[in-house]
C-alpha cells in the first residue's frame, strides 16, 4: 500500500471538517516539524497496532490550522476470495493529545491493460463487489477515460467549463495511471451494481446493471475540488 501523499491527508482532514480542501490548501499542508511531536504520535501508533507489523517508510503527517494528521500503512490481511484488507493508522491530534484508529479498507489488485500496458492497480473494494466485478469496472473505466469530453460530464455548464476542462484533463491522466495517483481508485456503491469508479471523488458514472452486464456509461463527475 502506497504512502498517503500531502493531499490525501488534507482531504482526509477536510473529511473531518479541519478546513475546506482547495487546492492552496493542500499545497499548504506542511509535515510535523517537532521531533518530539512525531516520537510521541508512532508511540501512540505502536500501542494502537499492539504488535502488527508497522511499515516505518508510509508514515506522512499534515499540520493545519492548529490540528495534526498522521498515517502509516500496517500489514495487511488476506481475505479467501483474493481481496484484502489494507490496513493503515489513522492518527489525530488537537493542540495536545493524539488518538489512533486502526482503517481497515477491503481493497484488491486488479491486472489491468492501460494503452497496451499491463499494470496492476489497488482498487478499493467496498464490502459488497466481488473482485471480478471491481476488475470489470476499473477496466471498463480505463478504457473509457480518454473517450470523455466535457459535454458529457454529468452537470455541463458554461459558466464552469474553465473547472470542466482542468478536472477532465487531471481525471484522463489519473486513469493512465503513469504517475502516483494522489488516492487509490475505488467503487463507489451503488442499487445492486457500482454507481462510478472513482479517483479523489471524481470519476465514471455507469448506469445501474443485473448480474451479469457489462457496465454501461452514464458520465463522468466533478471532484469537490474544483
Amino acid at each position: 500500500m502506497r504512502n498517503l501523499n500531502a493531499s490525501s491527508v488534507c482531504a482526509i482532514l477536510a473529511a473531518f471538517g479541519f478546513f475546506s480542501a482547495t487546492s492552496s490548501a493542500e499545497a499548504a499542508c506542511p509535515q510535523l516539524s517537532s521531533s518530539a511531536d512525531k516520537e510521541a504520535v508512532i508511540a501512540k501508533m505502536r500501542r494502537t497496532a499492539a504488535g502488527m507489523r508497522m511499515e516505518l517508510e508510509t508514515f506522512d503527517s499534515c499540520l493545519m490550522n492548529g490540528a495534526a494528521f498522521a498515517t502509516m500503512t500496517i500489514e495487511r490481511t488476506p481475505l479467501p476470495d483474493g481481496s484484502h484488507l489494507g490496513n493503515f493508522l489513522g492518527c489525530s491530534r488537537g493542540s495536545v493529545e493524539w488518538s489512533c484508529t486502526i482503517e481497515t479498507p477491503r481493497l484488491m489488485i486488479a491486472n489491468v491493460k492501460v494503452g497496451g500496458r499491463k499494470v496492476a492497480v489497488e482498487l478499493e473494494l467496498g464490502e459488497t463487489y466481488s473482485v471480478e466485478t471491481g476488475r470489470k469496472y476499473l477496466q471498463r473505466a480505463i478504457d473509457l477515460a480518454p473517450t470523455l469530453t466535457e459535454r458529457n460530464v454529468c452537470s455541463y455548464s458554461k459558466e464552469k467549463l474553465p473547472e470542466i476542462r482542468k478536472a477532465l484533463a487531471t481525471m484522463k491522466a489519473d486513469f493512465r495511471f503513469e504517475r502516483a495517483a494522489r488516492r487509490k481508485p475505488e467503487l463507489v456503491p451503488g442499487l445492486g451494481s457500482p454507481s462510478a469508479v472513482s479517483i479523489d471523488e471524481q470519476g465514471i458514472n455507469f448506469e445501474p446493471a443485473k448480474s451479469g452486464e457489462e457496465p454501461k456509461f452514464r458520465c463522468w463527475h466533478l471532484s469537490v475540488h474544483f
